[in-house]
C-alpha cells in the first residue's frame, strides 16, 4: 500500500471514530448539562419555570401556550415515585428522557383518561419491592434522566389557574427504604404514547426564563394545541 493510501485510510478511520464518538457523547453531554441545571435550582424537587413571554427568546422555539415542570431523577439507589393530578380538560403530557436524550416514556391526557398519574420509575432490571397501591412501574434504560411535564394554557383566568394547579400537582419523590438493585421482571408499559422531542429546552427554561406574568396581563393563546 502506498503512502498516500495509508494517509487516506488513516484519515477515514479518524473521521469515523470522531463521528461515532460525537454521536455517543454529544447527547449525553447535553442531558448532563440539563440535569445539572435542574438539580442546581430544584434539588430533588420539581422545577417550575415561569411562563414563556417575550423575554424568553433565547429558548429554541419557545411555546407561550404551555406551562412546564421538570424533575431530574437518579434511580441507581432507589426508585422514584411520580404523582400528579392534572384534572384539566385540555392537553397535558409527562415525558421521561434517558441520559442520551431518548424519550422512553410518554403519558398524556388521552392515555390517562382522567385518572391521576402514579408511576414508579425504576432502573431496568432492578426491583422497587412492593409497588404502592395503584402505581404502575416503568423501567428507565439509564440510571439518570429527566422528566418534563407540559400543560396547555387556554381560555380565561380560571382556565389558566387550573393549568397552573395541574403542574403544581406534580410530585417526584424517591421511595425511601426501597432496594433498587435486586433482579426482577419488568412490569408496566415501556411506552404509552408517541415520543415528544426537546429536552434541551429545559435548561433554558430553568436558567433564563423571565419573571412570571401576572394573571391579568398574560397574552391570550393564539394557536391551537398539537397532539402529535
Amino acid at each position: 500500500m502506498s503512502g498516500r493510501a495509508v494517509r487516506i485510510a488513516a484519515f477515514v478511520a479518524v473521521a469515523v471514530a470522531a463521528h461515532l464518538l460525537a454521536v455517543w457523547a454529544v447527547p449525553r453531554a447535553i442531558m448532563q448539562r440539563v440535569i445539572s441545571g435542574v438539580v442546581a435550582e430544584a434539588g430533588d424537587g420539581v422545577l417550575r419555570p415561569p411562563p414563556v413571554d417575550a423575554g424568553a427568546r433565547r429558548v429554541v422555539l419557545p411555546n407561550p401556550d404551555l406551562l412546564y415542570a421538570l424533575c431530574a431523577y437518579d434511580v441507581s439507589a432507589a426508585p422514584l415515585r411520580v404523582r400528579a393530578e392534572p384534572g384539566v380538560p385540555g392537553y397535558w403530557s409527562i415525558a421521561l428522557y434517558a441520559s442520551d436524550t431518548d424519550t422512553w416514556f410518554v403519558l398524556n391526557d388521552r392515555g390517562a383518561a382522567g385518572r391521576p398519574v402514579d408511576l414508579v420509575v425504576a432502573r431496568a432490571g432492578a426491583s422497587p419491592g412492593a409497588l404502592p397501591g395503584g402505581a404502575t412501574r416503568v423501567d428507565s434504560p439509564s440510571a439518570r434522566g429527566l422528566l418534563l411535564m407540559r400543560v396547555h394554557l387556554e381560555g380565561g383566568a380560571a382556565q389558566r389557574e387550573a393549568a397552573e394547579a395541574a403542574r403544581r400537582s406534580l410530585r417526584c419523590e424517591p421511595i425511601q427504604g426501597a432496594a433498587g438493585r435486586r433482579p426482577a421482571s419488568r412490569e408496566g408499559p415501556a411506552r404509552t404514547g408517541p415520543p415528544q422531542g426537546g429536552p434541551a429546552r429545559a435548561l433554558a427554561f430553568s436558567r433564563r426564563a423571565s419573571a412570571a406574568r401576572s394573571a391579568g396581563t398574560s397574552p391570550a393563546s393564539s394557536r391551537r394545541r398539537s397532539r402529535s
